[in-house]
């Protein structure tokens, strides 16, 4: 499941603005979410969390898995000072 997919789900016959309303964000911030621009910071996280409790393991895999991988992959490579042992 992507983020469009859950964020569809979670937000149902919902309009975007009254789902941004529940999650407690404004329908531009809804936008960047959807569209990969943004991701939601703790609190947002945790009222995704708080509202739709069903859907926890998806919630967390979706952007929890999905943060790890993209801080993993845009992190440039340190170099290790002379002598440094890693």
């Amino acid at each position: 499941m992507d983020r469009v997919q859950l964020l569809d789900e979670c937000r149902g016959d919902m309009t975007k603005g009254d789902f941004a309303k529940v999650v407690g964000i404004s329908v531009r911030m809804l936008t960047a979410l959807y569209a990969g621009e943004r991701n939601p910071g703790r609190s947002v996280l945790q009222r995704l969390l708080e509202r739709f409790p069903e859907k926890q393991d998806k919630i967390l895999s979706v952007f929890l898995l999905e943060n790890q991988h993209s801080c993993s992959n845009d992190s440039p490579s340190v170099p290790s000072a002379p002598g440094a042992t890693a």
